[in-house]
């Protein structure tokens, strides 16, 4: 469930569901990367988003609660004016790190992953840090993760693939 190289950051939901004909003429929801769907509201005054989940478990961002088990339907969300509308795709492992003033600042604080499991209990991601500073594009780390649960217990595990080259 690797990101090609080559990929978009921010890309329609049909780039990720290429043989799901009802994600074609969707251009109000978008994925960042993989995993994360943004369904903005974009229309002046709703209080209301019909959202299309494509066929996978998808997970609220806000409170992890399963919003759509196995997908391929729309449905109509409440939108309220404070919320935007983020849904996490089951079967990925989402690297995250609380932001700070500067990157310098943001490099100091620590990460977190966020794994939302697919039908079958397992979960995969990876991320790319570079070193922050340099131009040298051979200077970085990559890490996978995986996830598998099994009724009672659960693991995850990293692979470092590349080590940032130390000064």
């Amino acid at each position: 469930m690797t990101t090609p190289p080559a990929a978009t950051v921010t890309r329609p939901l049909f780039f990720e569901f290429p043989s799901d004909v009802n994600t074609f003429g969707i251009h109000t929801q978008f994925l960042i990367g993989p995993a994360i769907m943004i369904s903005p509201v974009s229309t002046q005054g709703a209080t209301t988003k019909n959202v299309y989940f494509p066929r996978a478990r998808w997970f609220d961002w806000y409170n992890q609660s399963v919003a759509m088990e196995k997908g391929g339907e729309m449905v109509n969300l409440p939108a309220p004016l404070d919320h935007v509308l983020i849904h996490i795709r089951g079967g990925y492992i989402i690297p995250m790190q609380e932001p700070g003033m500067t990157t310098v600042a943001s490099r100091k604080n620590p990460f977190s992953l966020l794994v939302a499991l697919d039908e079958t209990g397992s979960a995969s991601g990876d991320v790319y840090l570079d070193d922050g500073e340099s131009l040298d594009m051979s200077n970085y780390t990559f890490v996978n993760f995986s996830c598998s649960k099994s009724s009672l217990t659960g693991s995850v595990s990293g692979t470092v693939r590349t080590y940032l080259a130390c000064r």
